[in-house]
């Protein structure tokens, strides 16, 4: 098996070149769309892979970049958030009256919210910082330290599994006693927890050895489930919102669309119920990895 660095340092360079792709495309003018998802996610998983590093490469330069990555990802966070909800709004309002005035009305709404993230995203990017190591990345290069870690096999596969230790208490922590009475905002807590696992089995099963598919694709089937549930409850928010700020109809079109989100809730709420019992098992077998 491999030593970190080996595993570490391909990983950093494949999503660094992902990054700077996706960043051409998340700064163009149809305002970012799936290139601002790719951004996103491909930061998440740099971020999560820093963090593996950070405490046997270059500490100092991981944690910097890392910064310089959540920077990035806080307005594309605001960003993607708004496209979600307007794909969310465009399939409620679908073949209902008063339909393309809510849609606009719901564009004037978060302009200039948008246009901040934007700005802010923008700014972020234009950090010499961030694209000078990115791109020293992106060329196999090793500007934070990534070769020399834990070379022996043996140790990088320790080090792997208190990783994977450390996510299962973690997902442990954030796991539900009762689902019906679990608050939305602990069940998101719980799908970023989920997120962390795949990502760092993704990173480290070549150093593990151990067959993690089953584990990850467990966390998966969850997430899309606490997923819809987090996106129905901002969706139902802002609907609510926008109907306290608009006059009739459209107050009455946006009381409809929340009264949906609260339902499509309610709905993926009970799906998430009927596969705990088999993804209840991610934490005990990430423990077992662990």
């Amino acid at each position: 098996m491999p030593g970190l660095g080996a595993v570490v340092g391909p990983y950093l360079q494949r999503h660094a070149r992902r990054f700077l792709d996706a960043a051409d495309d998340a700064l163009g003018p149809d305002g970012g769309g799936e290139g601002v998802h790719r951004l996103r996610v491909a930061a998440r998983r740099l971020r999560f892979a820093l963090g593996v590093l950070s405490p046997h490469g270059d500490g100092p330069a991981c944690a910097h970049l890392s910064g310089l990555l959540r920077a990035v990802a806080r307005p594309a966070g605001v960003l993607r958030d708004d496209d979600v909800l307007r794909t969310r709004l465009r399939g409620r309002l679908e073949g209902r009256d008063h339909a393309a005035e809510a849609l606009a009305f719901q564009a004037g709404f978060v302009a200039r919210r948008r246009a901040r993230a934007r700005k802010r995203m923008g700014a972020a990017l234009a950090v010499p910082a961030l694209r000078g190591t990115l791109e020293a990345l992106a060329r196999g290069e090793d500007p934070l330290g990534a070769q020399s870690a834990v070379p022996d096999a043996a140790d990088a596969e320790r080090v792997a599994r208190d990783v994977l230790g450390r996510d299962a208490e973690r997902v442990r922590a954030c796991w539900p006693s009762d689902w019906n009475a679990a608050r939305a905002r602990d069940l998101h807590d719980l799908r970023i927890e989920l997120k962390r696992v795949r990502y760092h089995l993704e990173l480290l099963a070549p150093v593990l050895g151990d067959d993690s598919d089953g584990v990850r694709k467990q966390a998966k089937r969850l997430q899309v489930f606490l997923g819809e549930i987090q996106d129905a409850r901002v969706a139902r928010r802002h609907a609510r919102r926008l109907a306290r700020a608009a006059g009739e109809p459209l107050r009455k079109t946006f009381r409809r669309v929340a009264r949906g989100e609260r339902a499509a809730a309610a709905a993926a709420r009970h799906e998430a119920r009927g596969v705990t019992r088999a993804a209840g098992a991610v934490w005990e077998r990430a423990a077992a990895l662990g």
